[in-house]
């Protein structure tokens, strides 16, 4: 036999969510029934429990950080960069497109999400922080949908590249659940 409750929801935590442990859903049933040509009643008895539950998935963008100097393009990356002219945060702003309004971020550090103050994040060789990316690169996750990030600073010694397709213009990602799909800037140096 099976039930199904009409009114039960089903339990679903946000990825962002401190608690995201399974809930025990235990069910207990008593039957009582008669056999054909009997005349006393019979009762059974059962427990049945499971795990319920589940987690939804963030989307995520991943924001990379080139420079290119007289050569190719290389990461904005602690390696490269620790002691260079070209020093300082790249800064970018994430938002939802269609409202224009600030995007909710958080990062991952460890194995849970961590959010964000703000909608501002950086790439630093030097800096330090949740915020910051020192490798060339910072992932932000965040809901599902389609968003505009944006570099609104640069560091010392370079600026943007507005053509061609390696440039830092404005990048439009739309980024389901379990998705990350990346966003990559490029500055040249002005040495």
């Amino acid at each position: 036999v099976l039930f199904r409750s009409p009114n039960a929801a089903p339990f679903i935590a946000k990825y962002s969510e401190e608690n995201q442990e399974k809930l025990t859903v235990t069910n207990d049933a008593t039957l009582t029934y008669r056999l054909l040509g009997e005349s006393e009643d019979r009762t059974a008895e059962g427990t049945a429990s499971i795990q319920a539950g589940e987690v939804t998935q963030p989307a995520g963008i991943k924001i990379e950080k080139y420079m290119r100097g007289d050569g190719a393009a290389r990461p904005y990356a602690k390696e490269a960069y620790a002691d260079d002219p070209i020093q300082g945060p790249a800064t970018f702003t994430i938002t939802h497109q269609a409202a224009g309004s600030a995007a909710t971020l958080y990062v991952k550090p460890g194995d849970t999400y961590e959010k964000l103050d703000g909608n501002t994040v950086t790439i630093n060789p030097n800096g330090s922080g949740s915020a910051n990316g020192t490798d060339g690169s910072l992932t932000v996750y965040l809901d599902p949908g389609t968003y505009v990030v944006k570099e609104t600073g640069w560091p010392d010694n370079s600026e943007k590249i507005t053509g061609g397709s390696q440039n830092a213009n404005d990048k439009t990602c739309t980024v389901a659940a379990g998705e990350v799909k990346t966003a990559s800037f490029y500055n040249k140096e002005r040495l």
